[in-house]
């Protein structure tokens, strides 16, 4: 019952693109996924491709969602959205994934940290810390320091921040959360090979047919992130 509903769904879906074809006018609705605590200038340029769109002969109803990668995929899979913006496993054969734009993660500890006042800590003081398992699921694999112990654990961006901030862990962050506290006093980045940068793209289902109107947000959304 469940898959006949969503096929049911996935026609309306189809119908409706095929008819705004026809009168020339974007219609319908448009459910997009946003990953969670994105920088200033990544929202910026969002909200630039809103404006491209909305710029449009259209009369579409958009909703935002944000949420954590797994999550987005998730609801890419179920039809709950039509498109998504996020640091994705790209493990998933029924979605495509088209790059976006590239994010910088540093390794941060905090000012009660042994080594907030260390010049250049070594592999085996690093090796000798506490971390937090980053966040980000997917990428864990790519990032430089993998050594350690950890008693902590967190999904969210801010999870990982108080805990880094507590000066009993070390842990990565994306430098646009932290920087407000390097620049307070409140956090280091540790100097040496351990930066390392997440790419995120544009995902949608690969097996259910886009409507116009989600064809022309994601142009318009490549052409915001292209500029």
């Amino acid at each position: 019952m469940l898959a006949a509903t969503r096929k049911l769904f996935a026609a309306i879906e189809t119908f409706k693109g095929e008819a705004q074809g026809m009168a020339d006018k974007l219609l319908g609705e448009l459910r997009i996924g946003l990953s969670e605590a994105l920088s200033d200038e990544v929202l910026q340029r969002i909200g630039e491709a809103i404006g491209r769109f909305r710029r449009r002969n259209q009369a579409v109803q958009i909703e935002l969602l944000s949420a954590m990668p797994a999550e987005l995929e998730r609801r890419l899979l179920q039809d709950q959205l039509q498109l998504a913006i996020g640091y994705f496993s790209g493990s998933q054969t029924a979605l495509d994934y088209q790059p976006l734009f590239d994010e910088r993660q540093r390794l941060y500890c905090g000012r009660q940290h042994p080594l907030f006042d260390r010049e250049t800590p070594s592999a085996a003081d690093l090796q000798a810390c506490d971390r937090v398992v980053h966040p980000y699921r997917f990428i864990a694999a790519d990032e430089p320091w993998q050594g350690g112990s950890s008693s902590a654990r967190c999904e969210q961006v801010e999870g990982s921040l108080a805990f880094i901030l507590s000066g009993a862990h070390l842990g990565y962050l994306p430098e646009h959360i932290a920087q407000p506290w390097v620049e307070r006093g409140g956090l280091r980045a540790l100097p040496g090979k351990w930066d390392f940068t997440v790419q995120f793209r544009l995902a949608n289902h690969r097996g259910h047919p886009a409507s116009e109107a989600q064809k022309a947000f994601a142009d318009d959304l490549l052409d915001a992130f292209g500029e």
